[in-house]
């Protein structure tokens, strides 16, 4: 009987530190939303006063900017990729390091396009500023 409440005792603990951890997990993920909206707001008045880099009293945000695969066309990259054996382009998405190698000769790979995104950069602003 000794063994059975101590299973149950260990069973009961794992079934709280569960909870624990769902729980947790659904603050983090509040987090995660709070942080991609404040996120956007600052790229969205960056954006308004035409500012690519500002910073506050603890940290600058920046806008980057990079060009990134989009297949526009599934069939004709395929085609591409078995004719010129060129399998180093997929990983479930196109490499954006390797399409951009193709790019970067002056060839272009058929069903796809370039596509420039642009991302925030926060980095702790620097104390003489």
């Amino acid at each position: 009987m000794a063994k059975a409440k101590s299973i149950g005792g260990l069973i009961d603990s794992l079934y709280k530190a569960r909870e624990q951890r769902i729980a947790a997990q659904r603050e983090i993920d509040d987090m995660k939303v709070a942080e991609r909206e404040l996120q956007k707001r600052v790229m969205e008045e960056l954006n308004k006063l035409g500012a690519s880099k500002l910073s506050g009293s603890v940290a600058t945000a920046s806008i980057q900017w990079s060009t990134v695969p989009r297949v526009a066309d599934w069939d004709k990259l395929y085609t591409y990729i078995h004719k010129n054996k060129a399998f180093y382009l997929l990983h479930q998405r196109i490499a954006s390091k390797a399409w951009a190698e193709v790019v970067d000769t002056g060839k272009t790979v058929p069903g796809v396009e370039g596509v420039t995104v642009e991302e925030l950069s926060l980095t702790k602003a620097s104390k003489g500023k």
